[in-house]
Order: C-alpha cells, then sequence, then structure tokens
C-alpha cells in the first residue's frame, strides 16, 4: 500500500493507494482542518500530522500491510533527530509500531493523483524547503560547544578534556570550541605554554592527536565565574557515590587515559 501526503495553509490530506497490474488505485482519502493552533505547526510538523491522522483513521489498513509513505520530504531521518519538539517524539513513537516505509516519489501513475504530485501546495514549497535545510543543518559547519572543568586538579582538567574530545569524535561531531578555566591547559594545548611535567607531556600528546581529528577545534580559557555549569558538574561527579546515581548515565574513567603512553 501506498500513502501520499498533501499539506495546505489550512488543511493536511492523505491518500491511500493499492497498486494493481502496475496501475495506482486510490483506496481512502482522508483530510483534516487545521485548528488555529496547528495552523502555527511547521510544514514539517504539518507533513507528519497528515501521516498521524492517516494511521488513526486507516489503521486497519495500517496494522495489517506495510504502508510506503511516497515523499520527497526527508520524513524518516528528521524524526530521529533528538532537538526536535515533543509532539513530534510523541508522533514517532506511535508510528514505530507500524511497518512503515519511505519512499522517494516517482512517477505519478494515477490520474486521481494529480492533486499529491507535491508534498506542499507552491504557496508554502518554498517555506518548506527552507525549513528542510534548518532541520537537517550541515554538520560539517555546525560548531559545537564543550566546557571543562576537572575538579580541582590539572590530571583532572586533562581527564575531562580528552574524554570529552574522544566522546564529541565518536558522536561525529566535526567542529568543536572548548571553553575551559584552566589557562594552563589551554596555553599547553595551543602551544603557548611548554610542558615540562612528564604526565602534562604525556597528556597533552594524547590532547593534540585528538585536536587533529576535527576539522577545527578551538580552546579558550574562560574565568571559573563564566564555567559554573562544568564546574558544578565536575564537583558532582567527585563528591556523589556512584551508586545514588544510578539514572543517571555516567562515563567511567578506571585508568589514566596516559598509562598506555609511558607505560606505567
Amino acid at each position: 500500500m501506498f500513502l501520499y501526503l498533501a499539506v495546505t495553509e489550512v488543511e493536511v490530506s492523505a491518500v491511500l493507494v493499492r497498486e494493481q497490474d502496475k496501475e495506482q488505485r486510490p483506496v481512502f482519502y482522508v483530510s483534516k482542518s487545521l485548528l488555529p493552533t496547528e495552523t502555527r505547526y511547521t510544514s514539517f510538523e504539518k507533513l507528519v500530522l497528515a501521516l498521524i491522522i492517516a494511521s488513526y483513521k486507516l489503521r486497519h489498513y495500517f496494522e495489517s500491510h506495510t504502508i510506503h509513505v511516497v515523499t520527497n520530504y526527508p520524513l524518516k531521518s528528521l524524526m530521529r533527530k533528538p532537538e526536535l519538539s515533543g509532539r513530534i517524539s510523541k508522533w514517532s513513537i506511535h508510528l514505530s509500531g507500524y511497518d512503515i516505509r519511505y519512499d522517494p516519489r516517482m512517477a505519478i501513475k494515477s490520474q486521481a493523483l494529480v492533486d499529491f504530485v507535491s508534498d506542499f501546495i507552491p504557496t508554502i514549497q518554498n517555506l518548506a524547503d527552507k525549513e528542510i535545510l534548518t532541520l537537517k543543518g550541515d554538520k560539517d559547519a555546525e560548531v559545537w560547544q564543550m566546557h571543562i572543568d576537572g575538579a580541582s586538579n590539572q590530571k583532572g582538567e586533562y581527564e575531562a578534556l580528552i574524554l570529552g574530545m574522544q566522546l564529541t569524535l565518536d558522536l561525529g561531531i566535526k567542529n568543536l570550541q572548548v571553553y575551559n578555566d584552566s589557562l594552563l591547559i589551554v596555553n599547553h594545548v595551543n602551544d603557548e605554554y611548554v610542558a615540562t611535567d612528564s604526565k602534562m607531556t604525556a597528556y597533552l600528546k594524547v590532547a593534540k592527536e585528538l585536536k587533529q581529528k576535527f576539522k577545527d577545534c578551538k580552546l579558550k580559557q574562560v574565568p571559573r565565574d563564566q564555567n559554573v555549569e562544568a564546574d558544578a558538574l565536575a564537583t558532582l561527579g567527585a563528591t556523589f557515590n556512584p551508586t545514588e546515581l544510578a539514572n543517571i548515565p555516567i562515563a567511567h574513567v578506571l585508568e589514566p587515559l596516559i598509562q598506555k603512553e609511558d607505560g606505567s
């Protein structure tokens, strides 16, 4: 079964289609007039709303068939973005109970579907295209921020910095701006100070190797009063019993990150 979606300024629609003998034949058409609050939804949210309405009104088809949602809008990838609104998260959970596939729009094989050639009517297509660029973003151009505090000593500062850089690389982040209240650590990594202590030299080597793996990675020293969130988290991690934090994800550092470097 194939499902086509359409959005206007005041209405969302969907048509369910069955393909037989290489011909697409409409089975059901559903639509909903948007409430005043719904008219303020983004184009993406309206398109997902059309899919949600169809899943409720055509529930028996969704439960017994694979539904191919035919759209050129990147619904699947956008619904997986963690920063989207709460309603999208709820809708995504609801839709996960069905066997839904997302297919690019190909040639329309039915004259009855001419109104669904585009997901959006021409007057809102440009707005929808801009929303796509905003929602998808350019990961290679995005700059992420990381605040570091090592809870009282330079060794801790370096451990936090190295672990944070490793985690951001694992997330696929290309550009990173690090804020650290340790002037010594920042100037070490930025080659403004020379590390003389053997432990600090080993840590510095690891940090620089990780820094090279980013497209762009900058470190900046900030006053402690501008790094209060990182300071609070570092203090929390240093004082709380791990068994009391069962519901909070924690990354445990069981051995120094430079242990393999200096053989100790």
